[in-house]
């Protein structure tokens, strides 16, 4: 299999990296998420700042501090010598529940053709290392304590609600010490805030937020609500749609 190919399969879009011989790349969160690069990122670093308001990350993250608090840094290399591709994972304090298990699994089932696969954890004095994905998966499995010839079944939201509670949702009105506080709190006399989930608000440009709020605002003062003096409390929210038409 050729790079290119091998590309074509990553769950990722292909996204050069500053080290060239890196060729699939990205996180896994602490929930189990994977988190692939865009276009702007250049290093694993860079994805963690982008994501800092999402995820509370300081602003100078690390990947030592993400690989303490839960993230799994995954990686794949050519190796030039070998003529290899070469899976790697790595992190030092995460839970083994079934959803990074899975995303685990995708990124090993979409690299299928590399010849070493590599699990480091606990600051990389334990590892999980084969030479075969079929192997890599047993050990894995043994790791994690779950069959993988079983289904596995993970919690997930059920909508409504549930969804927007187990979601993280932010306000993208405005800032507190430089990110965007959750959802829940208003001004007396500001308008309402514009509440999208964290996720949404970590891939939208200052400029398209803008947009949204303004748009939310709008409509609030066409209803004569700017705010919660506007005795606007308790009413049925002014929904706007966060991308405009």
């Amino acid at each position: 299999m050729t790079i290119k190919e091998l590309v074509n399969e990553s769950i990722c879009a292909k996204q050069p990296h500053m080290f060239p011989q890196y060729f699939s790349w990205g996180w896994i969160d602490p929930a189990g998420e994977i988190i692939c690069p865009t276009e702007s990122d250049k290093t694993h670093t860079s994805i963690l700042r982008r994501l800092a308001d999402q995820y509370n990350l300081p602003e100078d993250a690390s990947e030592y501090h993400a690989t303490k608090h839960g993230w799994i840094r995954w990686l794949v290399e050519y190796d030039s010598k070998t003529k290899n591709f070469v899976l790697f994972f790595n992190t030092v304090k995460f839970k083994k529940t079934p959803k990074i298990y899975n995303s685990i699994l995708r990124i090993i089932n979409d690299n299928a053709d590399a010849k070493f696969y590599n699990f480091l954890y606990v600051g990389g004095s334990n590892w999980i290392q084969a030479l075969t994905k079929q192997k890599f998966i047993d050990e894995l499995s043994n790791f994690f304590g779950i069959n993988h010839n079983q289904e596995i079944t993970e919690d997930k939201p059920t909508g409504g609600l549930t969804k927007w509670f187990k979601e993280k949702w932010v306000n993208i009105a405005k800032k507190k010490g430089g990110k965007h506080p959750p959802c829940g709190t208003s001004g007396e006399t500001r308008g309402y805030a514009k509440c999208v989930p964290a996720k949404k608000a970590a891939s939208m440009s200052k400029k398209e937020k803008q947009s949204a709020v303004n748009r939310k605002r709008s409509a609030q003062r066409a209803a004569d609500r700017p705010g919660r003096a506007s005795g606007g409390t308790g009413k049925k929210p002014i929904r706007v749609k966060t991308d405009k038409e």
